[in-house]
């Protein structure tokens, strides 16, 4: 999980679960908010470091 303030300020989650995302993009956890992107291969979030 990233430390808290190394996020900008500000940032909100763009999404809550999946089907907040158009198509096939999926709601996945920056690390700083969640927010909707094109899956990996796999159909998961891809992992964040």
């Amino acid at each position: 999980m990233m430390d808290a303030s190394l996020c900008p300020e500000g940032l909100q989650d763009q999404c809550s679960s999946d089907a907040d995302c158009s198509g096939n993009g999926k709601c996945c956890s920056t690390g700083c908010a969640k927010v909707c992107i094109r899956p990996v291969k796999s159909g998961k979030c891809a992992k964040t470091l």
